[in-house]
């Protein structure tokens, strides 16, 4: 389209003005855009050489790129650090570059390896460097020590034979003896009474006194995952010091017990159970989880736990020390399977007897828990069929000795009668009738329900007070 320039009229098409009849002369656009295109490049072209000249040669982005080819085209030499020809990227390790300064021409350094250099160097599956070792090749069901597994360090995959125990300092399974019906070297009526025939005191066999420690553990998804409730390896490490031995974890599929009747007799042991894992592979491995069961499910695999106990040491009763979901465990036991003839003292420590209430019910089993909607969650929840037949006549049955550890750090409108809580578990929850209920105080503001003090007082460490009255009170 052109204006014509004698009479102004707008001629769409044509060669003559329709208007005057004036010859049109039409410009010619594509010439126009050619133009300014070249324009636009050159000026493009110009501003990159600008900023490409004030950077330094070895440079590794587009400018450096453009300089150093600018320079070929000039046939100028490359100089950095004032000699010529030495600039990261050439191709040559020179005189000044190193593998830390230009690991392009100099090759990557040696250097020790570290979390997060992408790969799975030994010992950092037990460092827990999941940056750089994923859980398969943590937990594989095989036993490799050139990754630094043992153990210690990965119990899953390195379990010792039932036959065996960890030795913590060593970090190697050791065989037990003790049970083999030889008296062996190092072996005596003390240590194995058994074994060795000699006539003893009837202290060391007198099965109502020193009763072996249970640990159950609470609901935890790292522990399902993990098959291994770590929460309490520190407490069970801890009361060592009173003298009680630690004979490791202890799965359900134990039960029956074989040819170890009397094996730990004449000791004071600790053992820690899981419920969520319920069996061997072939290679001594642990095959599951086998969660996501209702709570009477997992009394029943304590129940066969401490059967193999009293077997092993030829006590007629257990002491539990349970965390959180594991009191509720327990004492379903006790009602429910056995537990009234086989329990000598229970210790629940932030168990939710009355059940739980608010974000912690709602999040239990749900995506803010890790984990999909479980039999248990519901179990757990206040006014549960669970709960209400759990604590129908009497809250503490038998001739039990019954100590509940209740945490108060901050109160929560979902607790009842606005209550305290210790971040997870409403202390209203926690308190039993018939038991002496301690309450442990940390108003600590940096508790939160990430990091809650019902976590924090299973730690001696961390709590040492509550550590402090449940040996006061298995002693008594």
């Amino acid at each position: 389209m052109v204006y014509c320039k004698k009479c102004g009229k707008n001629n769409p098409k044509g060669k003559f003005c329709s208007a005057c009849g004036t010859a049109l002369i039409r410009k010619s656009t594509t010439k126009v855009y050619i133009i300014w295109s070249l324009v636009a490049i050159t000026l493009l072209l110009l501003v990159t050489e600008a900023i490409a000249f004030f950077q330094p040669i070895d440079t590794e982005n587009i400018f450096g790129h453009v300089k150093r080819g600018t320079m070929i085209l000039m046939g100028i030499e490359f100089c950095g650090n004032n000699q010529c020809n030495e600039w990261c990227g050439d191709g040559y390790c020179q005189e000044k570059e190193s593998c830390d300064s230009c690991s392009k021409d100099c090759g990557k350094c040696k250097a020790s390896a570290y979390c997060g250099d992408g790969v799975c160097n030994a010992g950092e599956c037990a460092l827990g460097c999941y940056k750089d070792c994923s859980i398969s090749q943590c937990e594989n069901g095989v036993c490799e020590s050139q990754k630094g597994e043992n153990c210690v360090t990965s119990p899953n995959d390195c379990r010792c034979k039932f036959n065996e125990k960890c030795n913590r300092e060593s970090k190697s399974c050791e065989i037990i003896l003790c049970g083999d019906g030889k008296c062996d070297s190092g072996e005596n009526l003390l240590s194995c009474p058994n074994d060795c025939k000699e006539k003893y005191s009837q202290v060391f066999l007198d099965s109502n006194i020193d009763f072996p420690v249970i640990f159950v553990h609470g609901h935890s998804p790292s522990e399902v995952k993990g098959y291994s409730p770590t929460s309490l390896e520190e407490f069970q490490d801890k009361l060592a010091e009173q003298g009680y031995e630690d004979m490791g974890i202890m799965l359900p599929s134990d039960y029956p017990p074989k040819l170890t009747k009397g094996i730990w007799s004449g000791k004071k042991v600790s053992v820690i159970m899981t419920y969520y894992a319920n069996k061997y592979d072939k290679l001594g491995g642990v095959v599951g989880p086998d969660d996501n069961q209702r709570i009477t499910t997992y009394s029943q695999r304590l129940r066969d736990v401490v059967e193999v106990v009293k077997h092993n040491t030829g006590k007629n009763k257990v002491i539990i020390i349970a965390h959180s979901m594991g009191g509720l465990v327990s004492r379903s036991y006790i009602k429910y399977y056995g537990g009234l003839e086989s329990v000598d003292k229970l210790v629940t420590i932030g168990t939710p007897n009355h059940g739980t209430y608010g974000a912690v019910a709602f999040g239990c089993g749900t995506i803010l828990a890790g984990r999909n909607p479980t039999p248990e969650c519901e179990d757990m929840n206040a006014n549960s069929d669970f709960l209400i037949k759990l604590n129908a006549n009497d809250e503490t049955p038998g001739n039990i000795k019954y100590l509940t550890i209740i945490g108060k750090n901050k109160k929560l409108d979902s607790c009842p009668d606005k209550g305290y809580t210790d971040n997870v578990i409403c202390a209203a929850s926690v308190y039993l009738d018939g038991a002496e209920n301690y309450y442990y105080d940390d108003f600590s503001p940096n508790y939160s329900l990430t990091n809650s003090l019902h976590t924090a007082f299973v730690s001696p460490s961390k709590a040492p007070q509550v550590y402090n009255k449940i040996v006061q009170f298995i002693k008594n």
